[in-house]
């Protein structure tokens, strides 16, 4: 059996030992910085992406409600230099169906309740519909989802009226 000498120099430790050692201490000190910059101060609420998955969920449903709502608020507008103000009115009512017991089908749709005409633009015969929705939802345990959802809905205004008046 064959056995490997060694030299080592006695004045100095093996290099390994020496770099994991400040390794370990250049980790230690930029966590301790770390915590000193930020105030040392952590949230009591914990997030969790698993809980994303019911968020997109009522994305989709918001996307499915305000497209129903707005192809019905669509139809029914005779104005068509300045289609704005009626489609508003139009839009309010519509949405007054999704109301029942003072609550709507789906909560957030509560939010749709005063659009204003920054909201909404008519551009080459397109009624455009800017949407902000907060999606939050809380779960046991302190776990919430906060999330600002914000879509542009386009709905062709030509076209209704064409089948309007074909009818």
């Amino acid at each position: 059996m064959m056995v490997l000498n060694k030299k080592m120099n006695r004045k100095a430790g093996p290099i390994d030992i020496t770099l994991l050692v400040f390794m370990a201490l250049a980790l230690a000190g930029g966590t301790l910085l770390i915590f000193y910059l930020h105030g040392g101060y952590v949230s009591s609420k914990i997030s969790d992406s698993r809980f994303l998955e019911e968020t997109y969920i009522r994305e989709g449903q918001m996307d499915f409600y305000v497209n129903e709502i707005m192809s019905r608020a669509i139809v029914n507008i005779n104005d068509k230099n300045n289609p704005v103000p009626e489609f508003i009115n139009n839009f309010e009512i519509e949405l007054g169906k999704y109301k029942t017991n003072q609550s709507y089908v789906l909560s957030e749709l509560v939010q749709l309740e005063n659009i204003s005409v920054d909201n909404v633009q008519f551009v080459d015969g397109k009624i455009i519909f800017l949407m902000n929705i907060n999606l939050k939802q809380d779960f046991e345990d302190k776990f919430n989802v906060n999330y600002i959802y914000s879509k542009k809905f386009e709905e062709n205004f030509v076209k209704f009226k064409k089948l309007q008046n074909s009818l």
